[in-house]
């Protein structure tokens, strides 16, 4: 007899903000007994990263494949894809010009911004031209070196190409190479499934050690953007479910309830990836007619179209650009908009702090001190972080429940159009 027991209430928002706050208290009251629980924050952290590669690898290749093989043009959803991430850069910018990022900067914050500066080691960032690495580092020479040494950037070039490839060629070709393929998808995310049940307790560890490291006078340096970010984040998860209600023609808070547990998956673990299953089966739920076709292009969003994070650089780079009272005319706003862009691509499904080096594809055209943008982004990975993959999650998914909607007529609809034909 199978046990009814549900372990899912470790993932209800109580329990979740239980473990956030008491994380926050201990690193903040008792910093020598928070890195205690540092290697905990650590493997729960490694043992998610070990599942983001073959995710990647295995989600490309099978939204790729998909869509090419579908009736969508996959010219089509790629102009789409880009114009909605240059559309959020230039929204992330305009506010940031808009709230005065930057500007008028006083004495004491000009002094925490010194210490913090001085407080960090030198950090390695790319040298010459930045969009000339990152050219480069599209195409890689040995693709398992590029597995090995977690150049995301590669990996996700190939899984692409991978993708295009298979759907090009006949199925009898290619059929036991994507039912691997979907094998090892599946596979990966009922491991994430079993994983993230550990959640409250990784949180607890990571919020605990990290205030315990960072403490909270970063917070303070940036605090106007970080509140900017977090309004901006607040909307375009408002927006993205009205959409989702409006195009699913169902109730907003229904909408809401669906995805409540994805959601606040991706936030506390700051992964897409990691909430990829919740959402499939939120997904299910509220539209079992058009599942196919929203976990394709679900999949292809997670992978090309991280527009909430071109919202939050172009952003960050008009915050660096107050502080250094550079002005922004036009040529500098396309700069901005594009370089944004560019270095989300560029980071792929890289983790933030190691990702960081590549805003020097905005900062060295800006003529911005990389050093000091780098520093200033790893102070506040923690708090940006969840608000990135939120951001991201909301965008991913109300995109692709549009293209879903489009991309099958409603049954309804078509049997009309038929009889109209047959009168």
């Amino acid at each position: 007899m199978k046990s009814s027991f549900s372990y899912k209430w470790l993932l209800s928002p109580q329990v979740i903000l239980v473990s956030l706050l008491a994380g926050m208290a201990l690193g903040y009251f008792k910093p020598s007994w928070a890195l205690h629980f540092e290697i905990i924050g650590e493997m729960f952290l490694d043992s998610l990263t070990m599942c983001i590669i073959p995710l990647l690898i295995s989600a490309s290749i099978k939204s790729v494949s998909s869509i090419m093989r579908g009736p969508s043009n996959i010219k089509t959803l790629l102009g789409i894809f880009l114009l909605i991430m240059f559309g959020t850069a230039f929204l992330g910018a305009l506010l940031g010009i808009l709230g005065t990022l930057g500007k008028n900067t006083t004495p004491d914050f000009l002094n925490s911004l010194g210490k913090l500066i001085l407080s960090q080691q030198k950090i390695d960032t790319h040298t010459g031209s930045a969009l000339a690495v990152f050219l480069k580092d599209l195409i890689p020479r040995n693709i398992l070196q590029a597995i090995v040494t977690n150049a995301n950037l590669s990996i996700l070039c190939v899984s692409i190409l991978l993708g295009l490839a298979s759907g090009i060629l006949p199925e009898e070709k290619t059929n036991i190479f994507l039912s691997f393929t979907n094998n090892v998808f599946e596979i990966f995310m009922t491991l994430i499934n079993r994983i993230i049940y550990l959640l409250p307790i990784g949180l607890f560890a990571l919020v605990s050690t990290q205030v315990a490291h960072m403490g909270i006078e970063v917070v303070f340096v940036m605090s106007k953007m970080i509140l900017l970010f977090l309004c901006a984040c607040i909307f375009i998860l408002f927006a993205s479910i009205f959409a989702i209600a409006s195009v699913e023609k169902t109730k907003f808070l229904e909408v809401l309830k669906l995805y409540q547990q994805a959601l606040v998956i991706g936030f506390v673990s700051s992964s897409r990836y990691a909430a990829l299953p919740s959402v499939l089966e939120a997904n299910s739920k509220l539209s079992a007619k058009r599942t196919d076709e929203f976990e394709n292009y679900f999949l292809m969003t997670l992978v090309l179209n991280p527009a909430g994070s071109a919202f939050f650089f172009s952003m960050f780079s008009v915050f660096m650009l107050g502080v250094y009272n550079h002005p922004i005319n036009l040529e500098v706003m396309i700069v901005i908009v594009a370089g944004s862009s560019f270095c989300v691509i560029a980071m792929g499904g890289i983790p933030a702090i190691a990702a960081f080096s590549f805003f020097s594809i905005v900062a060295n055209p800006l003529n911005i001190p990389v050093e000091v943008a780098v520093i200033l982004l790893i102070n506040v990975a923690y708090l940006i972080d969840p608000l990135l993959t939120l951001s991201n999650l909301c965008l991913n998914i109300s995109v692709a429940t549009v293209l879903a909607s489009r991309s099958r007529p409603d049954p309804n609809e078509a049997r009309a159009s038929v009889v109209q034909r047959d009168t």
